[in-house]
């Protein structure tokens, strides 16, 4: 073989390898990005969920911005509908969160209906847990046409889960389980 076609060749082998090496680069970011569901609700929701989620929940004298908020619109193969599941905070710093407590904060799970959004799902948690639990996790199990929920929490130092699944009209818990490893 000539040394023009052994370099020719040499190319080739060394641009199949970064072909290579980008879609194995690509789909590893796809999917790290998939884990991260929630997006700010401003452009995410539609305005009528937001403006139902601010009458359900506000004083009319608190003026927030939910479109500060983070949305998980929440879709699994053969659901029925999504379920907006809405984190209320609109800032870090909880003291400005008109939707928290000293610990916990509200979320929210809503459906469309034929002429508004129902609220299905209302519970305080404690957003704060170790590095790589996530609070909310959706199930492929799905109750009445809606994914089971599943949410962490740290209890005493230990992970705890509920397990909130729809009843035909609100999520429930249906289920909890404490895992054993401590948290310090």
């Amino acid at each position: 073989m000539s040394q023009a076609a052994s370099r020719i060749r040499l190319r080739c082998l060394f641009l199949i390898a970064l072909v290579f090496v980008l879609m194995i680069t690509v789909a590893f970011n796809r999917n790290a990005a998939s884990q991260d569901h929630w997006r700010l609700a401003k452009g995410s929701a539609p305005i009528e969920l937001l403006d139902q989620l601010v009458q359900d929940n506000l004083n009319p004298d608190t003026t927030i911005e939910p479109g500060q908020m983070k949305l998980w619109i929440v879709q699994q193969p053969h659901q029925s509908q999504p379920v907006y599941l809405t984190d209320t905070r609109v800032t870090q710093d909880q003291q400005f969160n008109p939707l928290c407590g000293q610990q916990n904060c509200l979320f929210l799970g809503y459906v469309q209906t034929r002429d508004r959004y129902q609220r299905i799902l209302n519970v305080y948690l404690d957003p704060h847990l170790p590095p790589k639990i996530d609070l909310w996790q959706a199930t492929s199990e799905l109750q009445h046409g809606l994914p089971c929920l599943t949410a962490h929490q740290l209890v005493q130092q230990k992970i705890q889960t509920f397990k909130y699944c729809s009843n035909g009209i609100i999520y429930e818990v249906i289920e909890t389980q404490q895992f054993p490893h401590r948290y310090d």
